[in-house]
Formats: structure tokens, C-alpha cells, sequence
């Protein structure tokens, strides 16, 4: 059914590139118009119409060579996307633990490679697409259809894929079975306690481990979840898929309404909605990652308007992943920078108190909900390895047989450097640094230094890249969506087919994604604006809200 929609899709827009590149309604050969005597002034004005006609129609064929040309890669890029669907469909690979790395022979398989071939093929579309767009003078109304129908196929596409990048979609169900089918607390108990024989669990991974991710995760999650329900797991991980799809189509529009013109709207919408990186983890392995950045992007968008909002919609983004909690400082300094008044500030500040006291409240448990947290946390980092400095670290001081004393020290080291990094970041945007590009900074350096990293975490970086661009940030956006897509079949042949020792395969992979992270954060650091900033000796300037 998906590929007949999308060879629907793409029949469509065949049909239109040709309608408009050589129109078959013309006017009959055989009409004659008749002429009548020009007035001297219709003939002195005559050449200027011509030449404004002359200038009209060469726009207009400018416009459709642009179109065509964007409907041309669309296609392109819809037909790899149902290639992926064809060898990784949820309809005939719904089995436990299917994954890349059960692909028969591994990275010698033509499914893998062809795999590898794909993702290139989309990623070098999408920023062929992006640059034409960006190039184009005015968007048409038909180009803004191409890109919504463009989206909404891959999105499709992606919604049928079996989540094949990872499995986390499925301890997300399992969980939350806990509280809305078992009505237990999550962050207390266990699916391995509670639900030992449930079909499910052969999906999932981490059972023996309480939830590790925030209340507010839970509490939204309910509406899918209250719509599908828990009794047919392909039903629910489908439901999943759509609400992030629909997250990451609200995020969009928050894009949007956050650029100062509709052109570059538009532009923006693209940037991040077709971005494969994010269609793919956040739709096709349906990552929640997905809703801490439609919070956050919500809450950035309430602090440059000015509006209190700003505090509980950062406090919900915490409360999904915690990741966005390094941002506080970022939002008190803004909120200083353009004076907020003090009731603005403790409104906003209680918003963000009461969410923070609404959500935990059902979990509570005499303050038991913390300490299930922390655990979980902390024992996911245990039994998980991944390319993050603090992870490597981990791996290596496990290698050694180091004390837990001295892993703890390592912890608290690094969250020190996180601690110095963030602040450092304050300075230049009190100098007048576009604080959108010191959250993204801030964001990443978390991510590297102190998170697991995978793929999935660039989600939210786009999303704050797409606020507001530049050419490092979009140079670092393509070559992360380029080797996050790649980080999965290439994890295949470094696990099977490569030789290498488990170490050095998380090395490999920090290539893929810690390394070009790491690059990124060097080159904002020497960048043109922070020396400007810190170097310029003037009032701290207030930001325009979009």
C-alpha cells in the first residue's frame, strides 16, 4: 500500500513537471487578433512593456526550471526512501530484535550496501533541494505543495518502516504498559517484575531497569497510547510513529513563526521536516527525542517573544529528557538581557515550578520517583556503551579494572567541564551573541561530553540549528546528517566484518559522530561572532523577537 501512494506521489509530480515544461494548451495556430492604429503614446510605451513582459516571463521560466528541478530530486530521493522500505518494512519484518545487523552476511550483503547507496543518494537530494530553494528568489505556491506532499510521502514512508535503526521504541511501550495497563509507578518497578511473560518484552531490551526518562514523557505519551491502546504492539509502535510525525510537523511550524519572512519559513520548514537524519529517527525508529525538541524549540520561541511561557515550556522539555536543563542559565541571562520585569521573570519561574510539580506528582512516592530515576539512569550508562567522551572514558577505566571511585570522579569531572563550558557560553551572548547559536553549542557539548550520543540526539540540534543559521552550523548539519544515517550500516561492518575489538569499534563510531561534534564546537569557539562579542565593549544588546 505504501509503495502504491508513493508511486502515486511521485506519478504526480512527473505529471506536473511535464505540464509545466511544455504546456499543451496553445493558443489555436490559425486566430488572427485584431490590430488597430497605436497612439503615439502606446508606441513610445510599447518597448517598456515588452521589456517588462520579457523580464516577467523569464521569471516565470526561471520559476518552473526550479520546480521541475525540485520535483525531479523529490523523486529521486522517494524512490530511495521506498527502497529502504522495500528490505525494511514493519509489514514483512515484524519480529524481535530484527535490526540491521540481522541482515544475512552482514555489510557483504547487497541489502547493506544498497543500504549505504540510499542514504547518500537522500542526503545529496535533500541539500541539492535545500540550495535550490534557498537560491530561489520567492518560493512559488507550488513549490510550498511540492515540499508538503515531498514531506508527507516520506514521512509515510518512514511510518511503515520497521524501526530497524534501534529498539528503543519498544521499551518505550513496555514501560509504559507499567502505569496506563498495570497501573504501577514506572520509576519503582519494572517490566521484568510486573509483566515477565508479556509477548512484548521480546521486543524490548533494559527490562530489568526503572523508566529513565522524565514524567513528562509519560504523561504526553498518553495520547497516542489512549488512542491505540496496548493490545496489538504493531498498532501501538504505528501510533508512536504518527505522534512523532505530527510532533515534528508542530515543530516545523514553530520554525516558522520563528523566521522574520515567509520565504525563509518555508526554507527553514524544509531544512528540518525533510532532513533524512530527522525523518529517520525521529518517524522510522520513532525516538522521543522527537518531543524534547518540539518542547524546547516552544520554549525558545516564548523566551524571543518575550512570553513567560518560556519557563514551563523549558521545564517540560527537562521533564521529557533532561538534556535541555544545561539551557537554565542561557534563559536567565536572556531574560536579563532584555529586561524582563520581575513579575515576568517569577511567572515564569512558578510556570515552570508547577509543571515541574504537576507532572512529578503522580510518580511521586514520598520522593521515591528520584532515586528510581537516578538509578535507571545510571545503570543504563552501566550496561550501555557508546562514542561520548564520558562513555569512552568509562570504557577504558573499565578496561583497567578502575575503582567505582574513580569512575565517579571521572562523572563529576566532566560534568565540571560542561559546568565551565556552559557558563563561558553566557559572556559572548551578553555581549550580544545570537543566543540560539549558543543554546545549540551548549546542547552539543552536553550531548558529547556527558550523554551515551547516538544518532537520534542530533534531532534536537537541528531543530535549534534551523532557528537560526550559519554556514559552520549548516556545514556541521550536513556532514552530521550524512554520517548519523551512515552510523548504522557502517556499525554493522565494524561489528562483523571489520576485526576490530570493542573499543575500537566505539572509536569508529566516534569518528561518525563524536569527532565531527568536537570539530564543530572548536570552530564556534574561534568563530568570527564569539570574537566580536567578547572583544566589543558595549551594552549588552536586547534580541529582536522574530
Amino acid at each position: 500500500m505504501l509503495l502504491l501512494i508513493a508511486a502515486v506521489v511521485g506519478l504526480g509530480l512527473i505529471a506536473y513537471g511535464v505540464l509545466t515544461q511544455f504546456p499543451l494548451l496553445r493558443s489555436p495556430m490559425g486566430a488572427r487578433a485584431t490590430r488597430t492604429p497605436a497612439t503615439p503614446v502606446q508606441a513610445l510605451s510599447a518597448p517598456m512593456a515588452l521589456a517588462g513582459a520579457d523580464r516577467i516571463a523569464r521569471q516565470r521560466t526561471a520559476v518552473r526550471q526550479v520546480e521541475f528541478r525540485v520535483i525531479g530530486l523529490s523523486i529521486v530521493a522517494i524512490v530511495a526512501w521506498v527502497a529502504l522500505y522495500h528490505w525494511y518494512s514493519l509489514a514483512d519484518h515484524f519480529v524481535p530484535d530484527f535490526a540491521f545487523d540481522k541482515i544475512p552476511d552482514h555489510f557483504n550483503s547487497l541489502i547493506l550496501q544498497g543500504s549505504v547507496l540510499a542514504f547518500l543518494v537522500i542526503t545529496a537530494t535533500y541539500v541539492a533541494v535545500f540550495w535550490l530553494l534557498k537560491q530561489t528568489a520567492a518560493l512559488s505556491p507550488t513549490l510550498k505543495v511540492i515540499i508538503v506532499l515531498f514531506v508527507a510521502c516520506t514521512g509515510l514512508v518512514n511510518i511503515g518502516l520497521y524501526p530497524v535503526g534501534a529498539l528503543d521504541v519498544f521499551y518505550y511501550i513496555v514501560q509504559l504498559k507499567l502505569p496506563y495497563v498495570h497501573h504501577v509507578n514506572p520509576y519503582l518497578t519494572t517490566p521484568l517484575q510486573i509483566s515477565p511473560g508479556d509477548s512484548a518484552n521480546s521486543f524490548a531490551f533494559a527490562l530489568g531497569l526503572q523508566l529513565y526518562f522524565g514524567p513528562a514523557w509519560v504523561l504526553v505519551s498518553w495520547i497516542p497510547t489512549t488512542v491505540t491502546g496496548f493490545s496489538d504492539l504493531q498498532t501501538t509502535l504505528v501510533g508512536l510513529k504518527v505522534f512523532n510525525l505530527a510532533l515534528l510537523a508542530a515543530t516545523a511550524v514553530l520554525l516558522y513563526k520563528y523566521q522574520d519572512d515567509d520565504k525563509r519559513g518555508w526554507v527553514t520548514v524544509f531544512l528540518f521536516l525533510a532532513n533524512p537524519l530527522v525523518l529517520f529517527e525521529g518517524v522510522g525508529n520513532a525516538h522521543n527525542d522527537v518531543m524534547m525538541g518540539f518542547f524546547l524549540v516552544a520554549s525558545m520561541l516564548a523566551l524571543a517573544r518575550g512570553s513567560w511561557l518560556a519557563g514551563p515550556l523549558l521545564a517540560l522539555s527537562i521533564l521529557v529528557k533532561w538534556f535541555s536543563a544545561g539551557l537554565i542559565p542561557l534563559f536567565i541571562v536572556v531574560m536579563l538581557i532584555n529586561r524582563w520585569p520581575r513579575q515576568k521573570v517569577l511567572l515564569a519561574t512558578l510556570g515552570a515550578l508547577a509543571v515541574g510539580v504537576a507532572c512529578s506528582l503522580p510518580f511521586w512516592s514520598g520522593g521515591q520517583m528520584i532515586s528510581g530515576l537516578t538509578q535507571g539512569l545510571s545503570s543504563s550508562q552501566d550496561i550501555m556503551r557508546s562514542t561520548s567522551i564520558s562513555s569512552l572514558l568509562r570504557e577504558f577505566l573499565d578496561q583497567g579494572r578502575a575503582a567505582p571511585a574513580t569512575i565517579s570522579l571521572l562523572q563529576t569531572a566532566l560534568y565540571g567541564v560542561f559546568g565551565v563550558f556552559a557558563l563561558a557560553m553566557l559572556w559572548p551572548v551578553w555581549r550580544g551573541r545570537a543566543y540560539e547559536l549558543a543554546a545549540n553549542d551548549t546542547f552539543l557539548a552536553f550531548s558529547v561530553l556527558l550523554s551515551l550520543l547516538f544518532p537520534w540526539y542530533l534531532i534536537t540540534a537541528f531543530a535549534v540549528i534551523a532557528l537560526r543559521r550559519t554556514r559552520s552550523s549548516m556545514g556541521f548539519l550536513i556532514v552530521a546528517t550524512t554520517l548519523g544515517l551512515l552510523y548504522h550500516p557502517l556499525s554493522v561492518w565494524a561489528w562483523f566484518n571489520s576485526g576490530l575489538q570493542p573499543i575500537q569499534i566505539h572509536l569508529f563510531q566516534a569518528l561518525l559522530l563524536t569527532v565531527p561534534i568536537l570539530i564543530f564546537l572548536s570552530m564556534e569557539l574561534a568563530g568570527s561572532d564569539m570574537r566580536r562579542a567578547t572583544s566589543t565593549r558595549t551594552r549588552p544588546a536586547t534580541i529582536a523577537h522574530p
